[in-house]
């Protein structure tokens, strides 16, 4: 009898087990359907019926990446950022590795003027799609992808860089992402209609002054955009996004005087303990720098570094920039540097070389410490931060150590393939180590990518002349002189490689130039082919 009953209780918990089995699967095929039709819905913009039908799916399903996403995508589509934004954050904390998720977030947050979260997840998007490239550089699929994380934050140049690679690969996503620009532009300019249309009615909404602000913003318009922003404030004087945005703008038109009591005003109306506080005092410090108020810049990068590191999550991007920025600070401060070695190009420095008037004793750092782990954190925060690992080449020639500026010149030829300027630094690293074939070869990589490096032809011109490759370092001189025919260093120096080949009569041609030039340079090279004579 027992066990009749045993069997009775297992029957029974199986049924149900098949019964909520089949409920689980209805529920999902439910769940299903509404996603497609709210998906149907968003392609014919009817966005409101898209929301209804993705806010059934999301109650039948929470914790589902792609509800989560799809009702933060209508609630968006529908201009309801507010509400959009914590189901969009939902699906980016269920798929951190979803580039759209992230992107979309990053857009809804600019919309709700949470700057530093939108960067954060821009950030993320182009680092997953970076990482991407580096194994498969002709990806034309996640280079549009790249154009359009670029796309969110209106910056054309990135974009249209996007399109001229795509363009390159002969690839229709060019004329994809182009007719999205046309899209996105007209969607922001029907958003500013819509909102200026509710604006009139409420007057007194500074929130709303704020979203027409950033849709101008979007559109690059600035002179509506900083209207609507001071609209703004004056509405609301303690909306700490609105003059951290017209500062923004400021910036940008490097109107620094401008800039700096707006960065103010928003740090006195930000949370002390809020993430925008770092990004608010490294704005704080770039306007600072750009003025040469070096010191407090250098106080302003300090603070931002201090705030970052009191934050349970710190923010790593604006972190990366806070250290580079002291790091810039501080090498600004060594002006002997400046003036003596960093701002010679390679050719210039070979010469100083020969005439030892250079580098027999390369000047000391004061700083040497503070700088270089300045540049060392903001690389440590922002792995591929290629303009720190730049700039930290430059602070190793600055006391002499080559060897570790070539390191710090290789990892931005790796970061960025197509920058001819990494190459050329790399190769003044190179020849500052006795490496003049590494030089040269470096060198010729700079001039593929850039046929017009006036620079790189001279200072390849000169490495030649180091290895004794003098019709090499012939044919360099020429084709600068074909992109500067005045160019006296090069008659210079092409002039003196035929005295040497004892080719007299093509090296008066030269002289003869240089005699309009630079009669200095004219009488080097006419004594030069005298001497032959005597």
């Amino acid at each position: 009898m027992r066990l009749s009953k045993c069997i009775a209780l297992c029957a029974l918990l199986i049924s149900l087990h098949s019964v909520e089995q089949a409920c689980a699967n209805q529920d999902s095929l439910r769940v299903k359907v509404l996603l497609e039709s709210a998906k149907a819905e968003l392609q014919k913009g009817r966005q409101a019926r898209a929301a209804e039908l993705a806010q059934e799916a999301h109650r039948l399903s929470p914790n589902q990446f792609d509800t989560n996403f799809l009702l933060g995508v209508a609630l968006s589509e529908a201009f309801q950022y507010s509400e959009a934004e914590p189901f969009l954050a939902r699906a980016v904390e269920l798929a951190p590795k979803n580039v759209e998720a992230q992107m979309k977030l990053a857009s809804v947050s600019l919309k709700l003027g949470k700057q530093q979260q939108a960067r954060n997840a821009l950030e993320t998007s182009l680092s997953l799609l970076n990482a991407i490239l580096r194994t498969n550089p002709d990806s034309a699929e996640v280079i549009e992808n790249v154009g359009l994380a670029y796309l969110i934050f209106g910056e054309w140049e990135e974009v249209e860089e996007a399109i001229k690679k795509l363009y390159a690969l002969r690839s229709p996503l060019a004329f994809d992402l182009s007719k999205r620009i046309e899209a996105l532009q007209a969607q922001a300019k029907a958003e500013i209609r819509y909102l200026k249309a509710v604006q009139r009615v409420r007057k007194k909404d500074a929130q709303l002054c704020f979203n027409i602000a950033n849709a101008y913003l979007y559109l690059k318009d600035f002179p509506n955009a900083t209207e609507w922003f001071k609209k703004t404030v004056d509405l609301k004087p303690d909306y700490a996004a609105a003059h951290r945005n017209l500062a923004m703008i400021y910036t940008r038109e490097k109107k620094f005087d401008d800039a700096i009591p707006a960065f103010k005003e928003a740090i006195k109306h930000t949370r002390s303990d809020s993430p925008e506080m770092v990004g608010l005092f490294v704005g704080l410090g770039n306007c600072l720098l750009n003025l040469s108020m070096l010191e407090k810049a250098i106080e302003a990068f300090e603070t931002a570094i201090r705030y970052g590191n009191d934050l349970a999550t710190p923010p790593q991007t604006e972190l990366a920039y806070a250290h580079y920025g002291l790091g810039v600070a501080l090498l600004q401060f060594e002006r002997s540097i400046e003036t003596r070695l960093l701002a010679k190009p390679l050719y210039q420095r070979l010469d100083a070389m020969e005439s030892r008037s250079l580098f027999e004793k390369p000047p000391k750092l004061r700083r040497y410490d503070a700088i270089l782990n300045a540049f060392k954190s903001a690389t440590t925060y922002k792995s591929d931060f290629a303009d720190a690992y730049m700039t930290m080449g430059i602070a190793y020639l600055g006391i002499g150590d080559a060897r570790n500026a070539s390191y710090a010149y290789r990892e931005v030829v790796r970061l960025k393939p197509d920058y001819a300027e990494a190459y050329n630094a790399l190769a003044i690293a190179y020849a500052e180590q006795g490496y003049f074939e590494s030089a040269a070869q470096t060198l010729e990589s700079a001039i593929k990518l850039k046929p017009d490096f006036i620079d790189a032809h001279t200072s390849l011109g000169r490495v030649y002349e180091r290895l004794e490759r003098w019709r090499d370092a012939l044919i360099c001189y020429k084709t600068v002189l074909q992109l500067d025919e005045n160019n006296a260093d090069a008659h210079f120096h092409a002039g003196m490689i035929y005295v040497r080949l004892k080719e007299s009569f093509l090296a008066s041609k030269h002289y003869f130039a240089l005699k309009r030039l630079n009669p200095a340079l004219a009488s080097r090279l006419y004594l030069a082919i005298q001497e032959p004579l005597r």
